[in-house]
Protein backbone atom coordinates (compact mmCIF):
# COMPACT_ATOMS: atom_id res chain seq x y z
CA UNK A 1 0.00 0.00 0.00
CA UNK A 2 1.35 3.40 -0.98
CA UNK A 3 1.74 6.16 1.56
CA UNK A 4 -0.42 9.24 1.04
CA UNK A 5 0.70 12.61 2.34
CA UNK A 6 -2.12 14.70 3.73
CA UNK A 7 -2.75 18.36 4.44
CA UNK A 8 -6.03 19.64 5.91
CA UNK A 9 -7.77 22.90 6.79
CA UNK A 10 -11.15 23.65 8.35
CA UNK A 11 -12.97 26.63 6.83
CA UNK A 12 -16.26 28.40 7.50
CA UNK A 13 -18.00 29.70 4.38
CA UNK A 14 -19.02 33.35 4.26
CA UNK A 15 -21.44 32.84 1.34
CA UNK A 16 -23.28 30.01 -0.40
CA UNK A 17 -21.43 27.93 -2.98
CA UNK A 18 -23.62 28.36 -6.05
CA UNK A 19 -23.61 25.85 -8.93
CA UNK A 20 -21.62 28.38 -11.00
CA UNK A 21 -19.00 28.76 -8.26
CA UNK A 22 -18.85 24.98 -7.88
CA UNK A 23 -18.24 24.64 -11.63
CA UNK A 24 -15.52 27.29 -11.51
CA UNK A 25 -13.91 25.53 -8.56
CA UNK A 26 -14.07 22.18 -10.36
CA UNK A 27 -12.32 23.70 -13.38
CA UNK A 28 -9.75 25.48 -11.17
CA UNK A 29 -8.63 22.29 -9.40
CA UNK A 30 -8.93 19.85 -12.31
CA UNK A 31 -5.17 19.96 -13.01
CA UNK A 32 -4.01 19.44 -9.42
CA UNK A 33 -1.99 16.27 -8.95
CA UNK A 34 -3.44 15.77 -5.47
CA UNK A 35 -6.76 14.25 -4.51
CA UNK A 36 -9.10 16.87 -3.02
CA UNK A 37 -11.88 16.02 -0.57
CA UNK A 38 -14.49 18.02 1.32
CA UNK A 39 -15.64 16.64 4.66
CA UNK A 40 -18.78 17.98 6.30
CA UNK A 41 -20.38 16.15 9.19
CA UNK A 42 -20.22 12.44 8.39
CA UNK A 43 -19.95 13.00 4.63
CA UNK A 44 -16.77 13.02 2.56
CA UNK A 45 -16.88 13.83 -1.15
CA UNK A 46 -14.34 13.98 -3.95
CA UNK A 47 -14.08 17.72 -4.62
CA UNK A 48 -13.03 17.08 -8.21
CA UNK A 49 -16.58 15.81 -8.77
CA UNK A 50 -19.04 18.58 -9.58
CA UNK A 51 -21.96 16.38 -8.53
CA UNK A 52 -20.19 15.61 -5.27
CA UNK A 53 -19.77 19.31 -4.49
CA UNK A 54 -23.38 20.08 -5.41
CA UNK A 55 -24.62 17.19 -3.25
CA UNK A 56 -23.22 18.90 -0.15
CA UNK A 57 -25.36 22.01 -0.86
CA UNK A 58 -22.74 24.24 0.77
CA UNK A 59 -24.29 27.30 2.40
CA UNK A 60 -23.16 30.35 4.33
CA UNK A 61 -21.73 29.47 7.76
CA UNK A 62 -21.20 25.78 6.85
CA UNK A 63 -17.93 24.46 8.22
CA UNK A 64 -16.05 22.07 5.97
CA UNK A 65 -12.73 20.33 6.22
CA UNK A 66 -10.65 20.55 3.06
CA UNK A 67 -8.44 17.48 2.81
CA UNK A 68 -5.65 17.12 0.27
CA UNK A 69 -3.88 13.82 -0.37
CA UNK A 70 -0.74 13.59 -2.46
CA UNK A 71 1.30 10.50 -3.24
CA UNK A 72 4.61 12.35 -3.75
CA UNK A 73 5.18 14.62 -0.76
CA UNK A 74 3.59 16.60 2.04
CA UNK A 75 4.99 19.76 0.41
CA UNK A 76 2.93 19.06 -2.73
CA UNK A 77 -0.15 18.49 -0.57
CA UNK A 78 0.43 21.80 1.22
CA UNK A 79 0.98 23.61 -2.09
CA UNK A 80 -2.29 22.28 -3.48
CA UNK A 81 -4.13 23.11 -0.25
CA UNK A 82 -2.90 26.68 -0.60
CA UNK A 83 -4.34 26.82 -4.14
CA UNK A 84 -7.71 25.53 -2.91
CA UNK A 85 -7.75 28.00 0.00
CA UNK A 86 -6.89 30.86 -2.37
CA UNK A 87 -9.93 30.02 -4.50
CA UNK A 88 -12.15 29.89 -1.42
CA UNK A 89 -10.83 33.19 -0.06
CA UNK A 90 -11.39 35.11 -3.32
CA UNK A 91 -14.51 33.43 -4.71
CA UNK A 92 -16.53 32.40 -1.66
CA UNK A 93 -14.93 33.96 1.37
CA UNK A 94 -13.87 32.00 4.42
CA UNK A 95 -13.52 32.68 8.11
Amino acid sequence: MMKMYTSEKMVKLETDMTPRTAGNFNFYISNLQSEVYFEMGDRCINAKSLLGILSLALREDNIINIKIENIESVENAKRDLKKVRTFFEYEIGTK
